[in-house]
C-alpha cells in the first residue's frame, strides 16, 4: 500500500470518518496505511505465521507443544521414531524464513537509520538455524520447487505433523477430510530463537483510489465504513477464518481459531511499509531456497541479498 500511495494511485483518508476510531485497531496492520505522515488506507484483514500442529499427532507420540525450535526438532524427531509420520515441513520462502531472523533479534532493514540489515549476524544466525532445522531426523526436506502445495498436502493428509502457516488455510485444514477437522487443529506461537519468537504481519487494506471521481467517494467510503465495523468484520472471520483488525471485533467472533490466533498476533513482528517493501521478498526468496534446500553458506546467500537491495530496491540505504 505505500508503494501505490507515494505513486499517487489512492486518496488520504485523513480528513474523512474513516480515521475517527483508529485506536481501535491493532497497532501492526495500521502501520500498513501509513505513507509520509498521511493516512491512505483502513486494514481490512491481518494475520501472522503461526506454528499449527496435528493433536492426534502429537498425542501418539506424546510430545507437547514446542516453544523453541531447538523443541521443535525434538518434538519432529520423536514423532518420527514413535509414528512413522512426518515431525515437520518448513517451507523455504523468505516470508517464511522471517520468524528465524527475528527469532534471533534480526530484520531486513532498519527503516529509520536507512540501513540494510539482512546480512547482519542475528539475521545470518536465523537463516544458520532454519538451515539445521531442515536436516534434523523427522523434518522433510523441501523441494526447491512448489515446496508450498508440498507443505499442505502433507499437513492435510495427516502425513505430517507440524507447519509454520497463517490463517488463510484454516478453511483448507478444515474441508480436508483426511485430516480429522478443526478439532484436530492446533494453533500457538512460532518456536522462538534464542531472542524471541515471532513472525511478520501480513494482511490487506481498504484503500481509494485517486481516479474515482469526487461525487463518488462519499459511497466508497460508506462502504468501507460499513465493512470494517467490527459486526462485519467478526461475521467475515466467523465465516472465513481470517483474522480481524480491530480490537472489538474479537469479542463478537464465534470460531474458536480466531482466539488461538490472538497470542499469534501479540507476538507478531511489523514489516518494514516502504514503498519499496514488496520487492524485498523476491530476492529473500532465493536465499531461502538456497539455504534450506541446496545448503549453500547463509551468510554468503544473505550477503548477496544485501548487495541487491543497495543496487536494485533501497539505494539511498547503507549496507550494514
Amino acid at each position: 500500500m505505500p508503494e501505490f500511495a507515494s505513486l499517487g494511485y489512492l486518496y488520504a483518508l485523513d480528513d474523512t470518518s474513516l480515521v475517527k476510531d483508529q485506536a481501535d485497531f491493532l497497532a501492526t496492520p495500521v502501520g500498513s496505511t501509513k505513507f509520509d505522515g498521511k493516512t491512505y488506507g483502513v486494514p481490512q484483514v491481518t494475520d501472522s505465521l503461526a506454528l499449527m500442529y496435528n493433536k492426534k499427532l502429537f498425542a501418539a507420540a506424546g510430545v507437547e507443544v514446542p516453544k523453541t525450535w531447538d523443541e521443535m526438532k525434538t518434538a519432529a524427531a520423536t514423532i518420527k521414531a514413535k509414528t512413522g509420520k512426518d515431525g515437520a515441513f518448513l517451507n523455504p520462502a523468505g516470508y517464511f524464513m522471517l520468524p528465524f531472523i527475528y527469532g534471533e533479534g534480526g530484520d531486513l532493514l532498519n527503516v529509520p537509520d536507512k540501513t540494510i540489515t539482512i546480512n547482519s549476524p542475528e539475521a545470518i544466525a536465523g537463516a544458520a538455524k532454519a538451515a539445521e532445522m531442515v536436516k534434523t531426523p523427522g523434518i522433510v526436506k523441501p523441494p526447491a520447487t512448489d515446496a508450498y502445495t508440498a507443505m499442505m498436502k502433507g499437513f492435510t493428509a495427516g502425513k505430517t505433523a507440524m507447519i509454520i502457516n497463517g490463517p488463510w488455510e484454516v478453511n483448507n485444514i478444515k474441508s480436508a477430510a483426511t485430516f480429522g477437522g478443526l478439532k484436530n487443529l492446533g494453533i500457538a506461537t512460532v518456536p522462538a530463537g534464542s531472542k524471541r519468537a515471532g513472525a511478520p504481519v501480513g494482511g490487506h487494506d481498504y484503500v481509494i483510489w485517486s481516479g474515482m471521481p469526487a461525487e463518488k467517494a462519499a459511497a466508497a467510503t460508506a462502504f468501507i465504513s460499513f465493512m470494517s465495523s467490527a459486526e462485519s468484520q467478526a461475521m467475515v472471520a466467523d465465516e472465513l477464518g481470517v483474522l480481524p483488525t480491530r480490537t472489538s471485533a474479537y469479542a463478537k467472533v464465534t470460531n474458536p481459531i480466531i482466539g488461538q490466533f490472538k497470542p499469534v498476533m501479540e507476538a507478531a513482528v511489523a514489516r518494514s511499509w516502504i514503498p519499496e517493501g514488496g520487492q524485498l521478498f523476491g530476492p529473500l526468496d532465493k536465499a531461502a531456497t538456497e539455504i534450506m534446500v541446496q545448503a549453500k553458506d547463509p551468510r554468503a546467500s544473505l550477503d548477496a541479498v544485501a548487495k541487491k537491495y543497495k543496487t536494485e530496491v533501497v539505494k539511498d540505504y547503507k549496507l550494514n
